[in-house]
């Protein structure tokens, strides 16, 4: 069985040997054998830096009051120098990870040279690519080993102050827009040579896919109660997830989201509308984020699977569309209900005021 380390030391390659997670030789273009191609560190921005802020409309209207003016812009050695703020795009806006499960926004200009050179790479020419990013502290005197998963770009101390972090993008895009699959094939081979091939089953029934809504209700219509699985060929073998065309860019579907929280509308891939959706259903915070907003940067890509007819991929993307509304829906309500108790938890006699101490 293979197993990963973070520096890459040691024997790798064989089966039973360790696989280095990534390397510097491998990330110079010298070597493959390491699992991630790319690796690198968060931006060390400051928490207080005004370019930063939970709320991006609120961000949006502070940058338009400086635009022309001038930031600090911070230096390792000697001191800080003024430099002018880069142009701003109202929809140029960066989600950024501070701490663990404190999501905030970020403009491009607060990222410092020269990791500002990288986020084409991260996250595309324009940043609203999206990606996963695995951050990775090691063990250190007197702290555990720490292991974060994030769609947002973490910060260079996300593991905490002074511990030194790696970031592993899931994927990368090139000067194009194409995504770059950041797992090496060195490393996909190495994992097939143990582990063979393995089938990936969809269903309850080994040879049986879930059906699309519409095959749904074709059945109810004609007195049918049990859900109509349907056969799929069975894939066997070990992949990185991410299939890719002989020039390297992936089957990605991803969906145009456009939200209105004062009208109480959103919009998926400019096909389906979602109205009435009130304005108290994005107060339910997880974490400081909306748990919409959480739901909806969950459902934002589809992995497209190679072999299939275009009559399948259609129900296919049928299927997706239709569970990300029925998932929409329930969040929604989710989010009002609980709001509706915690205020009926507050109204109780014997409910203690915020902050009060016990």
């Amino acid at each position: 069985m293979p197993r990963t380390t973070p520096t890459g030391q040691g024997p790798t390659g064989e089966p039973g040997e360790e696989l280095p997670l990534f390397t510097a030789a491998v990330q110079a273009g010298r070597s493959d054998q390491a699992i991630f191609r790319h690796y690198t560190s968060g931006p060390p921005i400051d928490v207080h830096d005004p370019r930063l802020d939970a709320d991006p409309a609120t961000l949006t209207e502070r940058l338009r009051g400086h635009s022309g003016q001038t930031w600090r812009k911070q230096r390792d050695e000697d001191g800080a120098e003024d430099a002018p703020m880069r142009p701003f795009a109202p929809d140029g806006l960066i989600e950024f990870l501070p701490r663990p499960f404190g999501r905030c926004y970020l403009h491009p200009s607060a990222v410092p040279e020269p990791m500002v050179d990288e986020l084409p790479l991260l996250l595309g020419h324009d940043g609203s690519a999206g990606n996963t990013f695995l951050v990775l502290a090691l063990e250190g005197r007197g702290v555990h080993p720490f292991v974060h998963a994030t769609t947002a770009l973490p910060h260079a101390q996300l593991a905490g102050s002074g511990r030194r972090t790696v970031v592993l993008p899931r994927h990368t895009f090139d000067p194009k827009g194409n995504v770059r699959d950041n797992i090496s094939t060195w490393a996909l081979e190495r994992f097939r040579e143990v582990y063979g091939s393995l089938p990936i089953r969809h269903g309850h029934d080994p040879g049986s896919i879930p059906p699309s809504l519409s095959e749904v209700r074709a059945a109810r219509a004609q007195g049918i109660r049990r859900r109509p699985y349907r056969k799929a060929t069975t894939d066997r073998s070990i992949t990185s997830r991410i299939v890719h065309d002989d020039d390297g860019a992936a089957h990605l579907w991803r969906l145009r989201m456009r939200v209105d929280k004062a009208e109480g509308w959103i919009e998926i891939d400019g096909r389906i509308r979602v109205d009435g959706v009130p304005a108290r259903a994005w107060d339910l915070m997880m974490g400081g984020r909306s748990a919409l907003d959480r739901m909806i940067d969950q459902y934002k890509e589809m992995v497209l699977h190679p072999g299939r007819s275009a009559k399948e991929e259609r129900l296919a993307r049928e299927r997706y569309l239709d569970r990300f509304v029925r998932t929409l829906r329930r969040v929604c309500r989710l989010s009002l209900e609980t709001q509706r108790i915690q205020q009926l938890i507050g109204a109780l006699p014997h409910a203690m005021p915020a902050g009060q101490p016990e």
